[in-house]
């Protein structure tokens, strides 16, 4: 059943209150009383999971959007730590293989997410415009863009498998397996970059609910695949690294049939995927590659640097890395609700700057930065009081407790700006200007925190804590300039004007 008003999501009852534009897409498309039934059916189906960020309540509609996507974000991550759990049975040489290449897995997620950026803005922008037809258009394209860019992608990692993997520094049978890993994983790449494109189309309409579902199902397939293929249970072959590589590759081809289907059967409120939708349209194609080619370097400028961190601090000892890889962990809770708010933010600038509803769209990122400000100040709080017992948890030697305890107090009060700095970050990408977000996350990631970490951390002798002091600054520091220039306003230009 739709919920009304106060929930937060489009009722059957409400269209009076939609865009004008809106109205009129949707008057002009029930030309027949049987075209008005299979429409009213499809609104009705779709009326529960689509959030319309054009009106109502702005914090309501922004936690009804993120918390699917905080969830989303959440699962992603356990594709790597189901084949890591269970080829931890099989040895130590098949874990290292895993752990080893998981940089570069990330990193080709994020690049992937880096293309499908684009797809967000436009049809955000086309859905608040009432303009379904245009939506879908470029729905095709996005999904030709990122089949071919995940090809292309998967046949670089896969020539490459064996040098990604020396270069991380796999030797041995561990070089070996990582190859193996990579080959495989690699090969599901167009099916893992099909399903962000569906994702970032149905984000663009609101519904962050039904890719969280599909997320899920993915997830729990590969989980259940993981020890038929890895062990050999009911009789297969154990295959070990393989296995689970494999597990991975027909979870990720799972989610590619389910998103192709969701986005040819209409199941996206008003955006419905024909085949004529996917005849290459060269000028937008060019429009969307050049928005998420700056998202890509973005996400890449990202990955890259974590690798970067992790060299800085780990030189320190083994001490210092097990507490940083704990701190990372913690950290985690800052990524994935900055992140699901930051999706919602992109969302909903870009529904209404389609309806032509500029200051709702200033207030609504405004708020939602103001929202993950006062969310990650109180959930820093409760980790700096209680950082001993949280980090306990973990079951480390009470040097490494001690040694996270400290790089966690160091840093976590910047958590607020950071929540608010990303959620910013959202907003600029939801307009369609992703060049910002890739500028200033390079110059946070690449022109200060790397560099001033490493003379923290050697020239000033902070050691280990450099790093700390330094993500404390940087956080600070770069939510006030993007904050500046988000307050610029050349942002609030739509793209389908």
């Amino acid at each position: 059943m739709s919920q009304g008003k106060s929930g937060g999501v489009l009722s059957a009852g409400a269209a009076e209150e939609r865009p004008a534009g809106v109205k009129a897409t949707e008057a002009a498309g029930l030309a027949t009383s049987g075209e008005v039934s299979s429409s009213r059916a499809q609104s009705l189906r779709g009326a529960s999971r689509r959030v319309d960020m054009t009106r109502g309540p702005i914090v309501e509609r922004l936690i009804a959007l993120a918390w699917p996507l905080f969830v989303g974000n959440i699962l992603n991550t356990f594709y790597n730590l189901a084949d890591m759990y269970w080829v931890s049975l099989v040895g130590t040489d098949e874990v290292a293989a895993v752990a080893i290449t998981f940089p570069t897995v990330w990193l080709t997620f994020s690049l992937g997410m880096g293309v499908t950026i684009a797809g967000v803005a436009f049809v955000a922008q086309y859905t608040g415009a009432g303009k379904n037809d245009e939506a879908a258009h470029v729905a095709g394209q996005v999904v030709l863009l990122a089949t071919a860019a995940g090809v292309l992608l998967a046949l670089v990692a896969i020539a490459f498998r064996d040098a990604i993997a020396a270069w991380m520094g796999a030797q041995g049978r561990v070089l070996e397996l990582a190859s193996t890993y990579l080959l495989i994983t690699s090969a599901g790449l167009p099916f893992k970059y099909i399903y962000y494109a569906y994702r970032s189309v149905s984000q663009g309409t609101g519904d962050s609910k039904t890719p969280r579902n599909l997320l899920l199902l993915t997830t729990m397939t590969n989980v259940v695949l993981d020890p038929f293929f890895v062990l050999g249970w009911a009789g297969l072959p154990a295959m070990g690294v393989a296995g689970a590589a494999w597990a991975t590759l027909i979870a990720e081809g799972i989610g590619a049939a389910v998103s192709l289907l969701y986005l040819m059967n209409g199941r996206l409120v008003g955006v419905r995927l024909r085949f004529s939708h996917l005849a290459p349209d060269w000028g937008l194609i060019h429009k969307i590659a050049e928005l998420g080619l700056a998202g890509s370097l973005d996400m890449g400028s990202r990955g890259l640097s974590s690798v970067a961190v992790a060299a800085i601090v780990s030189r320190f000892g083994t001490v210092e890395a097990a507490a940083y890889g704990i701190v990372n962990r913690l950290m985690s809770v800052v990524w994935t609700s900055s992140g699901a708010m930051e999706q919602a933010a992109a969302s909903g600038v870009g529904q209404n700057l389609g309806a032509g509803q500029i200051e709702r769209a200033s207030r609504l990122a405004w708020t939602g930065a103001a929202v993950m400000f006062s969310f990650l100040t109180a959930v820093a709080a409760l980790l700096y009081l209680f950082a001993d017992a949280i980090v306990g948890v973990f079951g480390v030697s009470d040097q490494v407790v001690a040694t996270a305890v400290r790089f966690l107090r160091l840093h976590v009060f910047s958590y607020g700006f950071w929540g608010a700095f990303e959620v910013l970050l959202g907003a600029f990408r939801g307009a369609g200007q992703t060049l910002p977000p890739a500028i200033v996350t390079f110059a946070n990631r690449w022109g200060f925190q790397v560099p001033v970490a490493l003379f923290a951390s050697y020239s000033l002798g902070l050691g280990p804590d450099g790093y700390w002091v330094t993500l404390l600054v940087g956080n600070v520091l770069f939510f006030i300039v993007t904050a500046v220039w988000f307050r610029l306003g050349r942002w609030k230009r739509s793209l389908i004007a």
